[in-house]
């Protein structure tokens, strides 16, 4: 079991696309920051103040 476990995390990791997850965190990042510009009043906002 221990060596299918090898073989299933080898392939997932040959299949992880690196730059469209740092392009996705990114765009997400923006919209984070423009909801907190916008809403004020979200509790998340007053982390930033």
């Amino acid at each position: 079991m221990s060596e299918r476990g090898r073989e299933v995390i080898a392939r997932l990791v040959d299949h992880i696309d690196i730059k469209r997850i740092v392009d996705d965190m990114s765009r997400l990042k923006d919209f984070e920051d423009d909801v907190m510009k916008r809403c004020p009043w979200v509790p998340a906002a007053f982390n930033g103040r």
